[in-house]
């Protein structure tokens, strides 16, 4: 069921698209434990629209792959405003997972765990897909809070969440509902779940 829950200024959304679910943090970020370990560090040439200020976000998407798996990742992190037209961008891996996710829906079936160790440059490239496509300039984003399944995770989810999470990052405003987050990542992304079906590789 869609809904949402809401603090003094954040937010918690989950939406449903097709079979796929969609969960969205808002000024705020989900209690994962990443064992922090290397960076992954880009800078590209940054477009026309600066992000509105200091911002923290994540998304979690979950979406049936076949008769039995389901594909599963989290990917979230800041966004702050910089003196430079460029936008830096740091994806924080991890050498081995972090804690087991109990409270994530995902894990009766899968083994959820904090932190990337295996998808962080498919999350960096989903990032510049992103930034790319969304013309944003002018910032520095930090994506330090992951989670991975065991079975269900996959480049493409992380390519994915990499691009989708730089639009929650720098929207004018934060979504209230279920709808508006689906409006916002279908208006602002070239990316959509539809595309990738069953593809897990």
């Amino acid at each position: 069921m869609d809904g949402c829950s809401r603090g003094s200024r954040r937010v918690m959304i989950e939406a449903a698209v097709g079979a796929a679910t969609i969960r969205c943090w808002f000024d705020d970020l989900p209690p994962v434990d990443c064992r922090h370990g290397d960076l992954l560090r880009r800078e590209v040439m940054g477009g026309p629209r600066s992000p509105v200020g200091p911002r923290r976000a994540a998304l979690a998407v979950s979406q049936p792959a076949g008769p039995r798996g389901r594909l599963y990742g989290m990917l979230g992190g800041n966004i702050e405003p910089a003196s430079r037209p460029q936008v830096s961008i740091e994806v924080v891996t991890c050498r081995e997972p972090g804690e087991r996710i109990g409270w994530a829906p995902e894990a009766r079936h899968d083994d959820i765990r904090g932190g990337l160790v295996h998808y962080g440059h498919w999350a960096l490239h989903g990032v510049v897909l992103g930034v790319e496509a969304h013309g944003l300039g002018s910032a520095a984003i930090c994506l330090d809070t992951a989670a991975e399944a065991h079975v269900g995770s996959a480049p493409i989810v992380f390519e994915w969440l990499g691009a989708s999470i730089v639009v929650l990052l720098s929207a004018d405003a934060p979504p209230r509902r279920p709808t508006d987050l689906l409006a916002m990542l279908g208006a602002d992304t070239s990316l959509s779940l539809a595309q990738y079906g069953d593809r897990t590789r």
